[in-house]
């Protein structure tokens, strides 16, 4: 770490510890959801502050995820993976923090308490959660010196806002020459997906197909296992293209989903050949809404019905046992 990146480093724990001072998590009826919109970047953040922790958002679909990510109350923890685009802080007892995290603290020469740390954390979509990189807590410094005047603003104000509908937007007025603070309708909760749409030939196939008294299981599956790490490159969690019984522990297809392929066509294309070898279910769950809106076409055109389950048996089984025998 040069002098530069360790005078970054220091002044983001500084900024978070200003931040965690204020509690804004002890104003959720005040303060509710920021959008901090930086000069230098046209997609502004969302910061959502959780029990003792700060959430930091790239863009609105990292915001629904956060959002689904809580809905799905019951499904299981390696499935949440896929929602969550965030960098965060959590401040933790000392004991928890570890050794990357202190060497941190210890090379950028950081100011820290005694009885609390600030534990920063980055995961993006398909990545397992990792350390800070460079750019990385540029970012987090820009966004925290900038919440932390949203926050003394917000505080401040005499109005509050409905939570429901609005969130707060601070940005910089160029006709003011001054950062202000303003108010904004929540973007809606439901993210933009593509529909998929089967070719003329696939369509034959599955309504040629025979038709079973079966329900089955449809997922794109987050795993515990990852890909061999590679220096300077975040591991990838594996993802499987997965198809299973419903109700019986049979998995009919598992794929290897590969990062330069678009996971709901491969997941397709396994589909129809399942289907072609084994006839048609009359029932599909998926695991949430993301891929109901996927599918929901796809199975009107061909008559199979399809409900939305966070808690799919078999492939959650699968997956289980799979994490299991690689310990």
């Amino acid at each position: 770490m040069n002098a530069v990146e360790a005078m970054k480093a220091r002044r983001l724990v500084r900024y978070a510890y200003e931040i965690y001072d204020l509690k804004p998590w002890d104003h959720k009826d005040k303060i509710g959801i920021i959008l901090i919109q930086l000069n230098n970047r046209k997609t502004p953040y969302y910061v959502v502050f959780l029990e003792d922790s700060i959430v930091v958002l790239p863009n609105v679909a990292a915001l629904v995820g956060l959002f689904m990510n809580a809905q799905y109350e019951h499904m299981p923890s390696i499935q949440r993976l896929r929602y969550q685009q965030h960098l965060l802080c959590t401040f933790v007892h000392p004991s928890d923090v570890d050794d990357v995290m202190m060497q941190l603290f210890t090379s950028s020469e950081a100011v820290v308490r005694e009885d609390i740390l600030p534990m920063f954390e980055s995961t993006m979509p398909s990545l397992l959660p990792d350390v800070l990189v460079k750019k990385e807590i540029d970012v987090l410094v820009d966004v925290y010196v900038q919440t932390l005047s949203a926050i003394r603003a917000i505080l401040e104000a005499e109005e509050s806002i409905n939570f429901d509908e609005q969130m707060h937007r601070w940005n910089f007025s160029y006709d003011e020459n001054k950062w202000i603070l303003s108010t904004l309708d929540l973007p809606s909760s439901q993210l933009d997906v593509e529909p998929l749409v089967l070719d003329e030939a696939s369509k034959q196939v599955i309504n040629n197909a025979e038709v079973l008294d079966d329900e089955w299981e449809v997922d794109i599956a987050y795993t515990s296992i990852m890909l061999e790490a590679q220096e300077n490159h975040r591991q990838h969690a594996i993802r499987l293209g997965m198809i299973a019984h419903h109700e019986a522990p049979y998995i009919f297809a598992q794929g290897l989903i590969k990062e330069d392929n678009h996971p709901h066509l491969q997941l397709l294309e396994s589909l129809v050949n399942v289907i072609k070898e084994r006839g048609k279910p009359k029932k599909i769950f998926v695991r949430d809404q993301i891929m109901l809106e996927v599918m929901t076409s796809l199975c009107e055109v061909v008559n199979i019905e399809i409900e939305e389950s966070e808690v799919l048996n078999t492939i959650d089984i699968f997956v289980e046992e799979l994490s299991d025998s690689m310990i």
